[in-house]
């Protein structure tokens, strides 16, 4: 009776060498030159990243580790489509180069930039510093998320609201690309797209990013700090407003939607948080529960109120603002 060998496991030596073969034994790959694997690094509890080269061209080997190889090839295809809508514009995604479905790899080129959840950090930190240059990220952000809606909107002029959701538009996945001598004017690149076709307002795709901006503030260094809070909430309004514009009679119906979906998306965090079996370090993800649980629980009971309110006043003084001759 033949013997079937187990599939080695993402991050160990035998992997690596799957891996190596596996991307130096595409024709498109070996003709750009000779392959080397660079580093390894476990950006997430979902996802390891090996660093590779091929010639003078630097890849990205993007392996997921809960999700089935369907989710990877689905993601290259979504990559493939994306490139084609958005070519030419101020946002890109990332370049899709290759599709290992047996060993659930998907291959890009890596891309340079900063990453917008660190931007976002440092101005909630240190505000004189950074706050500029977070504003101006927020809005090429904004830019990127209607970019992808009008890219993917419905074709009846009538469901203009209704577009692809992006469902994972965060702060983590968003690349900006920064222009030193045009500040404001460079790019942003799209990481981490949409696997699934799933359809509905603006608002979900605003009220997530939303969110993922929320938990920053649930960061052990911010967890305690009111300046934080109002600075997350400033943040979340200028997002807003960079992606509506002056929202006019429509603001409560809109700021009312970008809030309700800002709470189905900590509903669906309080969901990943509860099941810590799915993932290779129970242990951690208990521990993920333990902390970031109640937070989130009592961000949607309560927080969640607080921080639209304030978000309201903030859009309410900036047109005010703008209206003074």
């Amino acid at each position: 009776m033949a013997s079937t060998k187990a599939a080695p496991s993402p991050g160990s030596p035998e992997f690596a060498g799957r891996l190596l073969s596996a991307i130096g034994t595409d024709p498109r790959i070996r003709s750009l030159g000779r392959v080397e694997l660079r580093s390894m690094e476990k950006v997430s509890r979902n996802t390891i990243i090996y660093r590779c080269r091929a010639g003078p061209t630097r890849l990205v080997a993007k392996v997921q580790l809960t999700k089935p190889a369907r989710v990877v090839e689905a993601e290259f295809e979504i990559l493939r489509d994306m490139g084609r809508r958005l070519g030419g514009s101020r946002v890109r995604a990332l370049k899709p180069i290759a599709l290992f479905p047996e060993l659930g790899v998907l291959l890009t080129e890596e891309e340079d930039g900063i990453s917008l959840r660190e931007i976002l950090e440092v101005a909630c930190r240190e505000p004189r510093d950074g706050w500029e240059r977070a504003e101006s990220a927020l809005d090429q952000s904004a830019e990127a998320l209607r970019a992808f809606h009008d890219a993917y909107g419905a074709d009846d002029p009538d469901r203009a609201s209704v577009v692809r959701q992006y469902l994972d538009f965060s702060p983590k996945n968003l690349l900006i690309q920064e222009e030193s001598r045009a500040p404001g004017r460079g790019r942003v690149v799209l990481m981490d797209p949409p696997e699934e076709e799933v359809w509905g307002e603006r608002t979900d795709d605003v009220g997530g990013f939303c969110f993922d901006v929320t938990r920053i503030g649930f960061l052990p260094r911010f967890v305690l700090s009111w300046p934080v809070r109002g600075r997350i909430d400033r943040l979340k309004a200028r997002f807003i407003s960079a992606y509506f514009g002056d929202l006019g009679d429509q603001k409560s119906a809109v700021l009312g939607a970008v809030k309700d979906a800002e709470g189905r998306r900590a509903m669906q965090a309080l969901g990943w948080y509860a099941r810590p079996w799915r993932y290779p370090s129970v242990a951690k993800e208990t521990a993920r529960l333990c902390y970031l649980g109640p937070l989130t629980a009592a961000y949607r009971l309560g927080g969640i109120h607080r921080s639209h309110s304030n978000v309201r006043r903030m859009l309410d003084r900036a047109r005010a603002h703008e209206a003074m001759p």
